[in-house]
């Protein structure tokens, strides 16, 4: 149970932190206003699987 949780706090922490900040550095044409949730996700994941 404990993993579950942990797995939907890390999903809950992608959403709310990390995709809006990324967005700005990584990618040039994403703003505040213009997120690509799939880019930033598959970059997330892909780094919790990979490092």
């Amino acid at each position: 149970m404990k993993k579950i949780i942990a797995i939907l706090l890390f999903f809950i922490m992608i959403v709310a932190i990390q995709i809006p900040t990324l967005g700005e550095v990584i990618w040039n044409n994403e703003n505040s206003g213009s997120i690509n949730y799939l880019n930033h996700f598959l970059l997330v994941l892909a780094r919790f699987l990979f490092y």
